[in-house]
């Protein structure tokens, strides 16, 4: 075939070339796997950081709708209040609030003030407690007293 010029080809057009070494593939292969591991735990990271935002929301909504209640109460409800868990409201109770513990702290600071505090806790992701709590003061002559006199 020589002598009409045309020259055969044996390596089916990829020339010279040869393919890449095991090293190269192995190489390759390791830093793949860093890359896809890399990902798969940034994933993870970020669902369980976007978990433990949800939980903090949710347990500020609650504690803040119970300060709400708490606000339209007046003096004698506000002096009759004790220590121990609180009711949620029901919208909360279909959620994942369900799994929330809530407790009221009700402190005597002198005969005409006192100390209210809330608290949420849950069990996190990653088996940790984690806990929110609200704190606040209620007096005898204070503003919730004022809304009620208005009326």
């Amino acid at each position: 075939m020589k002598a009409m010029g045309i020259k055969r080809r044996t390596s089916f057009g990829f020339g010279n070339r040869r393919g890449y070494s095991l090293v190269e593939v192995i190489v390759a292969v390791m830093v793949l796997g860093l890359v896809v591991g890399s990902s798969i735990m940034s994933l993870r990271m970020g669902f369980s950081l976007v978990e433990t935002s949800r939980y903090n929301t949710l347990s500020s909504q609650i504690l803040q709708s119970e300060m709400e209640n708490l606000r339209l109460q007046n003096w004698q409800q506000i002096s009759s209040l004790t220590t121990g868990p609180f009711e949620m409201e029901s919208t909360f109770k279909d959620t994942t609030a369900r799994n929330f513990t809530t407790t009221r702290e009700v402190l005597d600071v002198n005969p005409d003030l006192r100390r209210i505090a809330l608290q949420v806790e849950w069990v996190a992701h990653n088996g940790s407690t984690a806990t929110r709590r609200y704190v606040t003061y209620f007096s005898r002559n204070g503003l919730n007293d004022y809304y009620y006199r208005s009326f």
